[in-house]
């Protein structure tokens, strides 16, 4: 019982966390990004290899790994310049492993069929995508006419249920037009 409400709450948590990222590359060429990132990109790929939590119950703290690989991806982001808007559709699943108390679970996460739409803007070699005031920034690891890679630092504290949780980890992305 105990495994199914921490990946319950892990699943939730994750699904709803926001990243953050220092620019901690060397500046691109700005104006290169920005005309390469327009059009719709189909998602590629999409994990998370080296997650850890931490989670708090009744002042009693455990901590863990996961790891989380996209795939069936049928998923769009779709970058235009005037508005800079970026718009999310589609699905793709999950392959969730965790491994909390030395035991590991892996649990098959089905897609479900989104829609977002964010605001975006490039500074040096670093996207930042802004919804609802919360910003998210990922290093632009790769961008040429047909291929994005991003990687995004994330470091997230919720509470789900009365149950404290912490997630860290480095998410992956890749896009093909």
């Amino acid at each position: 019982m105990k495994k199914r409400t921490f990946l319950s709450i892990l699943i939730v948590a994750f699904a709803f966390y926001s990243c953050s990222s220092d620019d901690n590359g060397s500046p691109g060429n700005q104006s290169t990004f920005e005309s390469d990132i327009l059009g719709t990109w189909n998602l590629t790929a999409l994990e998370v290899l080296d997650g850890t939590t931490e989670v708090t119950v009744s002042g009693q703290t455990t901590t863990g790994t996961f790891t989380s690989v996209g795939k069936d991806f049928d998923a769009t982001l779709t970058f235009t310049d005037n508005p800079k808007k970026v718009n999310y559709e589609g699905s793709y699943s999950t392959t969730l492993t965790y491994t909390l108390l030395g035991q590991s679970v892996t649990q098959e996460v089905p897609g479900e069929n989104l829609v977002a739409n964010s605001d975006w803007q490039i500074e040096g070699d670093t996207l930042i995508t802004t919804e609802s005031g919360v910003q998210t920034k990922f290093f632009i690891k790769e961008l040429t006419n047909s291929s994005l890679k991003l990687e995004s630092v994330f470091d997230r504290s919720d509470t789900v249920q009365g149950i404290d949780i912490n997630f860290t980890g480095t998410l992956s992305v890749g896009m093909t037009k």
